[in-house]
């Protein structure tokens, strides 16, 4: 598991590989890689 910060995005994510949801694996990198993925859809409704 490496500890070291990564970028995505113009975004530094420190401890990536830590597990925020244990129970479903999903660590912080995932879920910053999820949020990438899907904010070309999800952003626009945000605007109202």
């Amino acid at each position: 598991m490496a500890d070291e910060a990564i970028e995505l995005a113009g975004v530094r994510l420190t401890r990536p590989d830590k597990l925020l949801y244990p129970e479903q694996g999903i660590t912080k990198r995932a879920l910053a890689e999820y949020y990438l993925a899907v904010a070309e859809w999800m952003l626009p409704l945000g605007k109202g």
